[in-house]
């Protein structure tokens, strides 16, 4: 199985930092983000590594060199997640991992993922910040119904934060999807809501994360936080 971790935008919510390099290039106790997630994908041995690049793209190059393919975004400014992910729709189109480049993990969560019985899944965490701009979940049981980042209180079961674990079926419906908002020239949508819209079909499941930590560094206090950590 393959991997994808997207890494074009821009980050502007963690600047002035990212004014000089890419979020995943950002240092967590010694070590930048995007490399301890390959690290962690390389320990489960998946080797084949896809990283979408676009904002700041050489820095990230000169960091990870010949061990991960690249895919470049060029219009990263105007469009999102979406689109970086359609872009590699001929690497990853046999089933893939996924991972936002700014999500620090416990090595212990990507081989939950992979252990898993079910084919097309998701990490969850049952642990809910209401004020957060996390993806939460709607849940039947553990297969999810809905991902939003507004859902009603009432209905939310869990946040998302990954990563994510596609078979081959999964993935071509993913890209099936995706090909239709491209072809309306929608470059707009996150992927967790494609993912949303194919999650009934593909019979995706959620996973609890059960106490394994991880963060999202979307600004400065999670940086912050995720330094006083034990990462």
């Amino acid at each position: 199985m393959r991997a994808i971790i997207l890494a074009a935008g821009i980050g502007s919510r963690i600047s002035p930092i990212t004014n000089l390099i890419p979020k995943c290039l950002i240092e967590i106790n010694g070590k930048k983000i995007i490399k301890r997630q390959i690290d962690s994908l390389l320990k489960v041995n998946i080797n084949e590594i896809i990283v979408v690049v676009g904002y700041l793209k050489n820095k990230i190059k000169s960091i990870l060199k010949d061990s991960v393919v690249y895919i470049e975004n060029p219009i990263y400014h105007n469009s999102n997640s979406s689109y970086s992910l359609w872009l590699a729709r001929d690497f990853i189109d046999e089933g893939f991992i996924y991972l936002n480049s700014d999500l620090i993990f416990e090595e212990g969560i990507i081989k939950k993922l992979l252990d898993s019985k079910f084919e097309n899944a998701m990490m969850i965490d049952k642990n809910i910040n209401p004020k957060g701009d996390m993806f939460k979940v709607k849940m039947d049981g553990n297969k999810i119904i809905k991902l939003d980042k507004k859902l009603n209180p009432n209905e939310c079961s869990a946040e998302a934060p990954g990563p994510v674990k596609f078979s081959k079926k999964g993935a071509r419906k993913i890209f099936k999807k995706l090909d239709e908002y491209i072809s309306n020239e929608d470059k707009s949508q996150w992927c967790y809501t494609i993912f949303s819209e194919v999650a009934e079909e593909i019979n995706l499941r959620g996973i609890h994360v059960e106490g394994l930590v991880w963060m999202e560094i979307d600004n400065v206090e999670d940086l912050k936080k995720a330094r006083k950590m034990n990462f």
